[in-house]
């Protein structure tokens, strides 16, 4: 704690941790997995946990959905559950039957409002969710790996596509074109939010 003092936070390892403001309060909780024993547990504004669910998730995606200031959590709890969001720290609401091989958070359209980028895997592609409200396709192609990052000097963040060795890397510009960056597929792509 402070960088200055360990601080032993729970005797079990967890499978993964994610940190959100999940009350808005402008404090820091986390989201942990602690696997299928015990499920998504939460530890909030560093005094208290919360047991979330009682499943273990798949992933646990960080993102502002609903543009009100506090994170929300969309959870792919994998086959046969689907994927379900935690709704401004009150309430599950499920977003699709399917589960996902990936999910990431960025704002595509510069609304100040996270969007969802879904990879469903083959045979249905990725699919966006766009402003909490709709489901938009994007591409027929399962790819190997899906990041985002602001390339250029607008409020849109960019998704940056890895299709494998077929196809290459390409960007999604803007939330508006495709624009290919290399043609080679790659083992890691690492990429600033900013």
């Amino acid at each position: 704690m402070n960088n200055q003092s360990w601080v032993k936070l729970h005797s079990l390892a967890p499978v993964s941790i994610t940190s959100a403001d999940l009350d808005g309060n402008s404090k820091a909780d986390l989201a942990i997995n602690f696997g299928s024993s015990y499920g998504i547990w939460l530890w909030m504004n560093n005094q208290s946990w919360v047991k979330l669910h009682s499943l273990a998730p798949v992933s646990i995606t960080v993102a502002d959905l609903d543009g009100n200031d506090q994170a929300d959590l969309a959870v792919n709890f994998g086959s046969p559950y689907g994927i379900w969001l935690w709704m401004n720290n009150q309430s599950w609401v499920k977003l699709h039957d399917l589960a996902a091989t990936a999910v990431t958070a960025t704002d595509l359209d510069g609304n100040g409002q996270a969007d969802l980028a879904i990879n469903f895997g083959s045979p249905y592609g990725i699919w966006l969710w766009m402003n909490n409200q709709s489901w938009v396709k994007l591409h027929d192609l399962s790819p190997v790996s899906i990041t985002t990052s602001r390339l250029d000097d607008n409020a849109r963040q960019d998704l940056i596509i890895d299709f494998g060795n077929s196809y290459g890397i390409w960007l999604w510009m803007n939330n508006q074109n495709w624009a290919k960056l290399h043609d080679l597929s790659a083992k890691q792509i690492l990429a600033s939010p900013e």
